[in-house]
């Protein structure tokens, strides 16, 4: 699964070195694994090393994606979004804007244009565990409870320890009066989710 989305090492880069050489220093999110420990003012100060960048290229696709994913750690979703649509108009084929756009969309419960960015997603990419997990998620929000146990189906056959994606399944599955598929979801959860367990302590014997 993806990480959680947190500024990616480029943050600790020169700013002015990543100007000059913005080919060449990308970090993508899919790419990197996440530093730990960044306060709110790092974000702030990613923020504005990317808007420095930007200002002497605009149409740095990857500086507009980086800016973005900053802009969501400090919870500005609307100006994240808007970064991550300048992002796509220069690079249409990077499927990570478009997922974090989506991600963007779905806190902010915009669950039908974020049900179209994942399928944008997972149209590119049709192994991606996450964009179908989300699309998921965006179906059960949209009262599309059949749909979105065909997603977390999908997800569960990409990837089998996919452990949310059974916890939503057993809640949908409990909605749909499948109470047996809904308590092996929970069990094969439970380990792991402690709102898996309280579902099966509640509702299976």
């Amino acid at each position: 699964m993806k990480q959680p989305l947190l500024l990616l090492f480029a943050l600790f880069l020169s700013f002015a070195a990543y100007a000059q050489n913005a080919q060449t220093m990308t970090a993508t999110y899919y790419n990197y694994s996440v530093p730990k420990g960044l306060t709110a003012a790092d974000y702030k100060r990613a923020v504005k090393g990317y808007s420095d960048v930007l200002a002497k290229n605009p149409k740095d696709a990857n500086a507009y994606v980086n800016r973005a994913k900053a802009k969501l750690e400090l919870k500005q979703y609307e100006d994240a979004i808007k970064d991550f649509n300048s992002a796509i108009k220069y690079k249409p084929t990077d499927m990570d804007a478009v997922y974090n756009r989506g991600i963007a969309k779905i806190v902010l419960g915009d669950f039908r244009n974020a049900l179209a960015d994942m399928s944008k997603v997972i149209k590119a990419k049709p192994q991606d565990a996450d964009a179908y997990f989300s699309r998921a998620y965006s179906k059960m929000n949209m009262n599309n409870p059949k749909g979105a146990v065909q997603d977390y189906n999908i997800v569960l056959k990409i990837d089998s320890t996919y452990t949310e994606a059974y916890y939503y399944r057993g809640v949908l599955n409990s909605q749909l009066n499948k109470e047996k598929e809904a308590c092996a979801d929970w069990q094969k959860a439970a380990a792991f989710d402690d709102r898996a367990a309280k579902m099966l302590k509640k509702h299976c014997k």
